[in-house]
């Protein structure tokens, strides 16, 4: 019985324990390596429990620099064991290793358009190149990849893996995985690669060949009496300029080495040069079909061309007198995959799947014979891409970095001082160390330039193994930037013997001059925005400022100097940014010294600039809404209307000096106009004027002073009155003299509800003149401002009347209207101030003078500016002409009276109806005595009077409260008029900022009297009914 006991016991143990044994990874074994298809199968069992995984390489980045990556197509079959168990990286070359590394898998595809590229030959470039075009678009698919931890099971399914990391540049890794327990060390490496070709430039000056550093294609000089080697970016440079003659050229018979194919491909260069003309650069022949080339256009882009096409523009101007690095890439013949870096930024990227497999020509380098400084370090690299890791590893934060092609028998580091030194001395140490490898030391030399080719200071020192360090003491530095490196020599520590001089890395530079102590600028703002730039200085002994300048994008403004103590100043200036410097940390700024013993540039300092913009809500950037400007009615009601809008803006953030302006017009009438901002976070400062509108109203117009705006919305209600209610008050202002003022300001106001509401606002024209349209039923009060004259405000009704303001105050002479408004007199016909439309009448001016007149004018417009009517004379008589109203609503004259010194200028409005004032039918007493004279409550006499008349007629000796038919024929007539607003409620309604509440009170104000009869009649119907 015990020992049955034990066997149950063994058998429920091995139950439990058979997952565990399942997931032991022991019995896993790498069945099958297809080396041609580069695919592993992991089976189970020793084989008999049958396959876990199957996984193909399907990618792997074999030559790599910076970031590796691998990628593999995996198939699950089983998921009891964890899909990676480690993974190792093997320092194969180098000493970095692997920093960091991720997994990630596909989880999907997006769709992007790809666009298609052909050629118009009808444009070309500087160097004769066809334009490159877009001729369409295209779709492709494009992997959605996700990270993942692979150390886990995965689900039985298909995958596509990929594994990225990073090295050093120079390193080779071997990468070796452990999947399902089994590790994999059939794959592959992530290898460093150098240059396929590599010209440093450091020839002695005169040299006649460019030494390739692999010893493979050294470049020869076509013309060997103006070659020039000159200080470059690293050491030296090339010029090609030395003297004068034709073009220089550098050439390479045969160009079989640089024809990429459709492989990937890297050229890098250091150009530095002015703006010119255009030229062909760098070549093997991009005329021809397979060919390629590079040029150098107009504007100072460069750019890269085959088959007498343009390829790719750097887009950016290389040709700017600075060291500029320029990296084509191309990584594949993909969708975006040749790009162009300028100075560690992708400047630019296209799709270019084009064979460049042409060797025909030569591999030549050409240079102008003026404005061109030097191409240094140019490096070639046949089938391998620079990734942005890669171009950033080569940029180097701007200081470069030779391609690490052998080991260096000598090691030079520069000591002091320091590079971009800036000090106040005439005396100053310069040291160097060497670190000799395989060499024995034998001696220095010290190059200074005082410009880029013009030796300052060269002096050499002996040195040998026992020290490294090599200093020099130089006097007499006066003001002004030099140049200067280090050579250190030596003799190989071998049988050979042979020398070798190593120069520090590049130049350093070294100013004396003022010296910059610390600065104080916005890293960020915006265009119009104003900003404060500040920076302490400390000037040379004996200096003293005579003035200062603030150069900000190229551009001169003034600044002030504040001296703190001793030779220690603060230079400050206060600008608006100006709207041509919107970049991304490249608007580039420096304060200019003017000194007693000459000029000191500061050291420049770049920020970013970003772009504001005011535009109508959703149709622009931003999102908040900054003002929402809304209409309503003048009239006792005050409802809400639609308008049309024509507006400009001009807007800004700091003081004004510097604004943007803005046109918005909408002929369509809508409920609200919002305009919204960007930045959402920045007040906004505005200067605008709208004109307004409707079919049932008249124009008016809106021109506030300085709209202070922020991301809280303004509600702003503009104000409209309809036509029948309103006619145009005429203004005009002048002097005490009666000399016209001209643009003088004026808001016009009404008091709507206890609240001092603007109606409209605006300027007199060149002749003093405005017109506003206004209701004659209303007092408003105005305020007419100009600077140099006293306000006049006051208060009126409107009237059809010409209305003279009077401005006091000047200190000006009289200069308009003497003596033509004392020695003439003029007549204007129709002498109406209302006109019916569709008929003729005649417009004359009849001017009569005891003086000579030059010139009498009549120019009739309507009241959209359209002329309709003009004649003229050369003397004082009478002018005249027929003109049809048509279907206009408004005429205005302008009518002028010029002599030899002075011009009189007088309009006239006329409006238009479908009748006019001097219509004196029972219609038009009728529609006036109810438009104006006590409307509200003669129509509610009315209305009780036809109710009590109805009722009346309907009463047959009935008792009347007893009687439910005549309680509801007169609740109908009630609401009847009601709905034609005969029985709305006078008086302002009530505005909430709850758009439901202010609907509400609307409601109740045109339906109270009709909702209390209902309730009461109903009461007594139901009395009537079930009592």
């Amino acid at each position: 019985m015990k020992k049955m006991i034990n066997i149950y016991l063994v058998v429920v143990l091995f139950i439990f324990l058979l997952p565990s044994i399942n997931a032991l990874e022991f019995d896993n074994r790498i069945r099958d390596y297809d080396e041609e298809t580069r695919t592993i199968i992991i089976d189970d069992n020793f084989g008999l429990g049958g396959d876990l995984v199957r996984i193909k390489l399907e990618d792997n980045t074999y030559v790599c620099g910076i970031d590796c990556s691998a990628i593999w197509n995996v198939t699950i079959y089983d998921d009891e064991d964890n899909f990676l168990g480690d993974l190792v990286f093997e320092q194969i070359e180098g000493i970095g290793g692997v920093g960091e590394h991720k997994f990630e898998f596909v989880s999907g595809y997006e769709r992007i358009t790809v666009n298609e590229y052909g050629v118009d030959c009808g444009r070309r470039d500087d160097s004769g190149r066809c334009a490159r075009v877009i001729t369409g678009t295209h779709e492709e698919q494009k992997p959605i990849w996700t990270s993942f931890n692979p150390e886990r099971k995965l689900p039985v399914g298909e995958y596509i893996i990929r594994l990225s990391g990073k090295k050093q540049f120079h390193d080779t890794i071997d990468w070796i995985p452990t999947f399902y327990g089994k590790e994999v060390r059939e794959w592959a490496f992530w290898a460093s690669s150098p240059p396929t070709s590599y010209w440093k430039f450091n020839e002695a000056n005169r040299a006649t060949e460019a030494i390739d550093d692999l010893g493979l294609n050294n470049l020869t000089l076509l013309d060997l009496t103006l070659t020039g080697f000159v200080p470059g970016k690293l050491a030296n440079a090339w010029n090609g300029s030395f003297g004068a003659g034709a073009p220089e050229v550098l050439n390479h018979s045969g160009s079989s080495q640089f024809a990429f194919g459709t492989d990937d491909f890297t050229i890098a260069y250091w150009v530095n040069g002015t703006v010119g003309g255009g030229y062909s650069f760098m070549r093997t022949d991009d005329t021809a079909t397979t060919g390629w080339g590079i040029s150098k256009l107009g504007p100072g882009n460069h750019s890269f061309g085959s088959n007498n096409a343009a390829v790719l523009d750097s887009a950016l101007n290389v040709s700017n007198s600075s060291w500029n690095r320029i990296v084509w890439v191309r990584e594949g013949t993909g969708s975006d995959e040749f790009k162009v870096y300028v100075n560690n930024r992708n400047t630019a990227n296209t799709t270019f799947a084009n064979d460049l497999s042409d060797a025909s020509g030569n591999l030549t380098i050409r240079v102008p014979t003026a404005g061109f400084v030097g191409i240094d370090d140019l490096q070639f690299y046949n089938g391998f891409a620079w990734s942005v890791a890669d171009v950033d590893f080569d940029w180097n934060s701007g200081v470069g970095r030779e391609a690490n092609i052998t080991t260096p028998e000598i090691t030079i580091s520069l000591d002091t001082p320091a590079d971009n030194t800036n000090i106040q001395v005439d005396l100053l140490n310069f040291s160097a160390t060497a670190t000799p490898i395989t060499a024995n030391l034998t001696n220095s030399s010290l190059i200074i330039y005082n410009g880029t080719t013009t030796i300052f200071n060269q002096s050499s020192l002996t040195m040998d193994s026992s020290s490294n360090s090599t200093n020099y003491s130089i006097f007499n530095l006066v003001r002004g930037t030099y140049l200067w490196n280090i050579q250190i020599c030596g003799l190989a520590n071998n049988a050979s013997g042979s020398s070798i001089c190593i120069a520090g890395v590049s130049n350093r530079t070294l100013t004396i001059a003022s010296s910059p102590i610390d600065s104080s600028f916005p890293e960020f703002t915006y265009e119009t925005a104003q900003e404060t730039f500040q920076e302490n200085v400390t000037l040379l002994p004996g200096d003293t400022v005579t003035s200062v300048d603030f150069i900000y994008n190229g551009t001169s403004n003034t600044a002030t100097s504040t001296l703190i103590s001793g030779n220690n100043f603060t230079l400050q200036s206060t600008i608006d940014i100006p709207t041509s410097a919107i970049s991304e940390n490249t608007t580039d700024f420096f304060f200019s010294l003017n000194l007693n013993t000459g000029q000191d540039n500061l050291s420049t300092h770049t920020h970013s600039v970003g772009v504001i913009n005011l535009s109508l809500f959703g149709q622009g950037i931003g999102g908040l809404g900054y003002i929402n400007f809304t209409f309503q009615n003048e009239t006792t009601a005050q409802e809400k209307v639609n308008a049309t809008f024509s507006s400009t803006w001009s807007y800004f953030l700091g003081s004004g000096a510097i604004n943007k302006t803005f046109t918005f017009v909408n002929s369509s009438e809508n409920a609200e106009y919002v305009f919204q901002f960007h930045p959402q976070n920045r007040t906004l400062f505005t200067d605008m004027t709208t004109d307004y509108s409707n079919g049932e109203s008249q124009q008016r117009t809106f021109d506030p002073t300085l709209l202070t705006l922020t991301n809280t919305t303004l509600l702003q209600t503009l104000l409209l009155l309809p036509t029948s209610d309103g006619l145009f008050q005429q203004f005009v202002t002048q002097t005490l003299l009666g000399a016209t003022v001209p643009d003088v300001s004026f808001v016009i106001n009404r008091s709507i509800g206890g609240v001092s509401t603007e109606i409209s606002s605006g300027a007199t024209d060149g002749s003093g003149f405005a017109s506003i349209f206004l209701n004659p039923d209303f007092t408003y009060t105005a305020i007419f401002t100009k600077i140099l004259f006293s306000d006049n405000a006051f208060s009126f009704q409107p009237s059809s009347q010409l209305r003279t303001v009077v401005m006091g105050g000047a200190t000006t002479a009289v200069t308009n209207g003497s003596t033509i408004s004392v020695n003439t007199t003029f007549l204007i016909n129709p002498t109406n101030t209302s006109l019916a439309n569709g008929t003729d009448f005649v417009f004359s001016f009849n001017v009569t003078s005891s003086q000579p007149i030059d010139l009498i004018s009549m120019n009739i417009t309507n009241s959209s500016g359209f002329q309709v009517g003009f004649q003229s004379d050369t003397s004082a008589t009478i002018i005249s002409q027929t003109i049809n109203t048509g279907e206009n609503r408004t005429f205005v004259g302008t009518f002028i009276i010029a002599t030899g010194n002075e011009t009189l200028v007088v309009k006239k409005v006329w409006n238009i109806g479908i009748e006019f004032v001097g219509d004196y039918s029972i219609f038009r007493q009728f529609t006036l005595y109810t438009t104006y004279g006590f409307r509200d409550f003669i129509r509610f006499i009315l209305v009780l009077s036809f109710i009590a008349g109805v009722l009346i007629f309907m009463t047959t000796g009935e008792t009347f409260d007893t009687s439910e038919s005549k309680i509801g024929v007169a609740l109908l007539l009630i609401w009847a008029f009601s709905i034609v607003g005969w029985l709305t409620i006078p008086g302002p309604p009530v505005v909430s900022a709850n758009e439901a509440i202010t609907e509400l009170a609307r409601f109740s104000n045109q339906y109270g009297i009709a909702i209390l009869s209902s309730g009461a009649g109903i009461f007594f119907i139901a009395r009537r009914i079930f009592t």
